[in-house]
């Protein structure tokens, strides 16, 4: 009888330490979801005072930080817009009230947010318990309303990164590497680092940082899986290209807009790049099935923006990577930059005018065409633009279907101009001054911009353009493709000042790869493009190139003898559910599991509890009996 007792009594106990050992495991894998206070930019629509949910796992930090995770990107760019500083100081206290809910401890020796000077950083980080034995620590960066820091964007210097975003990171590194040693030993530790804009270039740098650290047993008991980096928005700021692609810092992720001009500088004309991957956000040029990505996307924006419509559109990409390439020009070299420019520039933004109406005042607005406005260059720089976007992409998967470049045109003439797609379809006609779409339905752009008409198309299409002259004149083409991410032209090929007489007409055959320009008499043009669409054989005189570059290429001048490697599409491995585009809505719960064990096993001990209080009553009675 003790015997079967002392056996139930051991099934109880070991019962419980199970379900003890199960709740203390689970006791910090959470899910948490809410909302928290942000003001919306007012970029694109007008500045509210709103809120915006946010969903957050435990379980993002219990994979690789090798696997890009679409829900964890969402998470991160909440955290890096709450790191906007906060009224007239810049304060942190947006960013402290989303550490609050999310349980992330932090002190006055981890908040960094100095009032905004010259060559000042914004960044906090605080840690949570994420396991019985592992910490979070989450890293944030500002990147919006840092007034006067606007000068060290403009801080490029003469070294291999970028000075101005170098100097920060250096600052970011220093403090975490310290906090990261002072954790306990034996304790596994990750590591969240994100950022917006200026507070992406520090971050992607700072990031690098510490996988190199961490990489070489420096960083205490993080390892670079444990690293994980989200950037958006982020500026170009480094010239080491060759190290920034190497696989360690493949954990470090950067997602752009191809229309915001701010992930176009430093130049990359000069040779300028970032750490990690990055990955395009979908544009009609860029993404083969746009227009389902923008039926889900549309709804999202304009409720976080406040906007009444949607005010991008693929000419406003052109107009921004031909203006940095013509900054790029002109100012020839990083070396010239620093030495004729970057004073002046800085004195600038220290002065009473701020940093977006110096940089406005420069990329300016194109001439108004079609459904194309480009009012304020900084619409495609809106986070409330990167949230939407994010949000509609869902697990990650679109991201696939960017590519990497797209093709374009720029024409130099008084000319009229017509454009037709691959079927012979006219798509666009411009007079000089303004462009009209003749389709309501097209994935090019065109716009006028300083007197010269701007094309661009998806890489995968062809075109055709017709110029007819109605008197002898001297035009120019220049055509090829655009790697966004490297933000260079991967090819061009030029015609310069080609001789039209009156009644002559050139045709180009558009095409990416292989552009051709003929030319004959303009009551011949139409036949001549029918005759291409078809196929067939033409007589007209084919004129050659001029100039043909190729990135990394030596200059030629036979288009036959270039051939373009462009960088290829990003193939990110991601995982992650769809996303949610309103307020979370209920998801399971970790929370149950730990409930219903502990419900179970109450249960499994109270039954075992009676079941010894009735052998023990029964062997009691028995007892009395025999006495």
């Amino acid at each position: 009888m003790r015997t079967q007792q002392r056996r139930i009594g051991k099934m109880a106990v070991l019962l419980v330490f199970l379900f003890c050992a199960l709740f203390s495991h689970t006791a910090y894998a959470e899910d948490l979801e809410g909302s928290f206070p942000y003001q919306t930019s007012g970029v694109s629509g007008t500045q509210e005072d709103t809120e915006l949910g946010y969903i957050y796992r435990d379980s993002f930090f219990a994979e690789s930080s090798y696997r890009m995770n679409p829900e964890l990107a969402r998470m991160s760019l909440r955290l890096a817009v709450a790191g906007f500083g906060a009224g007239e100081k810049s304060d942190a206290s947006n960013l402290l009230a989303l550490f609050d809910l999310l349980n992330i401890r932090y002190d006055e020796k981890t908040v960094h947010y100095t009032f905004p000077g010259p060559d000042t950083i914004g960044y906090a980080y605080g840690v949570r318990e994420i396991g019985e034995n592992e910490s979070l620590i989450v890293a944030v960066v500002r990147g919006g309303n840092y007034q006067t820091e606007w000068a060290g964007n403009f801080t490029l210097g003469t070294t291999e990164d970028h000075e101005g975003f170098r100097t920060c990171a250096d600052l970011v590194v220093n403090d975490l590497t310290e906090y990261i040693r002072q954790m306990p030993e034996g304790r596994k530790v990750s590591v969240l680092l994100t950022g917006y804009s200026r507070g992406a270039a520090v971050s992607n740098l700072a990031a690098a940082s510490l996988d190199k650290l961490a990489s070489e047993s420096q960083l205490g008991n993080v390892s670079p899986e444990n690293i994980y980096a989200y950037c958006f928005a982020c500026p170009r700021n480094t010239l080491r290209l060759q190290e920034a692609s190497e696989a360690l810092y493949a954990n470090i992720v950067s997602f752009v807009h191809p229309a915001d001009p701010v992930p176009k500088v430093a130049p990359g004309e000069w040779g300028y790049g970032r750490f990690g991957t990055t990955y395009l956000l979908p544009t009609s040029i860029t993404d083969d099935d746009y227009a389902t990505y923008y039926e889900t996307f549309l709804p999202i924006y304009l409720r976080y923006s406040f906007a009444g419509d949607f005010q991008i559109h693929t000419d406003n990409i052109i107009s921004m990577d031909r203006k940095i390439a013509t900054l790029a020009s002109t100012l020839i070299s990083p070396a010239f930059y620093v030495l004729t420019a970057q004073k002046t520039l800085r004195s600038a933004f220290m002065g009473a005018e701020s940093g977006l109406s110096v940089v406005s005042n420069f990329l300016g607005a194109p001439t108004e065409v079609g459904e194309g406005d480009l009012i304020n260059p900084f619409v495609a720089h809106a986070p409330e633009l990167y949230l939407a976007a994010l949000d509609a992409i869902g697990d990650g998967s679109r991201l696939q279907t960017c590519r990497s470049d797209y093709g374009f045109l720029i024409y130099e003439g008084d000319s009229f101009v017509n454009i037709f797609d691959s079927e012979g379809k006219q798509v666009v006609f411009a007079d000089g001054e303004n462009c009209e779409f003749a389709q309501e339905q097209h994935v090019c752009g065109a716009v006028y911009d300083s007197g010269k008409l701007l094309f661009d198309f998806p890489s995968t299409e062809r075109y055709y353009v017709v110029i007819p002259s109605t008197e002898k004149q001297k035009i120019t083409l220049q055509c090829g493709l655009l790697d966004i991410l490297a933000s260079r032209d991967a090819k061009r090929i030029e015609y310069n000042k080609v001789t039209l007489q009156e009644g002559e007409y050139t045709v180009l055959v558009l095409d990416p790869e292989n552009p051709v320009l003929y030319s004959g008499i303009t009551n011949a043009a139409e036949g001549i493009v029918e005759a291409l669409v078809k196929g067939e054989a033409i007589d007209a005189k084919q004129v050659k190139a001029s100039k043909v570059v190729v990135a990394g290429e030596n200059t030629s001048d036979d288009p036959g003898e270039a051939e373009i490697t462009p960088t290829p599409a990003p193939e990110p491995t991601v995982t992650g559910a769809p996303a949610e585009t309103t307020k979370a809505e209920s998801q399971p719960r970790k929370w149950i599991v730990p409930v219903v064990c502990a419900a179970a096993g109450i249960l499994v001990v109270g039954v075992l509890a009676f079941a010894v209080f009735r052998k023990r009553k029964k062997g009691g009675a028995e007892n009395d009996t025999v006495r």
